[in-house]
């Protein structure tokens, strides 16, 4: 799924984005990276990772990332997923207080 419609079809009209973080985007790179601005991990450059591929729009210039990086962050965001999964299923079965994190 592109975000932008067809890029090879110059003809194509362009529709909405369908994802826009406005200005969340520095907030969900922080709770992926845990960091305000590196990129050392790979669940950090879902956000902030990839070669810059056009102009600054006023948030820094799009971001591009080639298909084996977009390979190694799905996995990590999906690792990142189960584990947020489990610590919550442990939570409601009693194994962890609520206080826990």
């Amino acid at each position: 799924m592109l975000l932008f419609g067809d890029l090879d079809d110059e003809d194509a009209e362009m529709p909405d984005p369908e994802l826009d973080l406005h200005k969340s985007w520095h907030a969900l790179h922080y709770l992926l990276a845990g960091k305000a601005r590196e990129v050392d991990d790979p669940a950090a450059a879902a956000v902030l990772g990839g070669d810059d591929i056009g102009e600054e729009g006023g948030y820094g210039p799009p971001r591009l990332l080639d298909v084996e990086t977009v390979r190694v962050v799905a996995a990590a965001l999906d690792m990142l997923w189960w584990e947020v999964h489990e610590r919550a299923e442990l939570k409601g079965k009693g194994y962890l207080k609520a206080s826990q994190p």
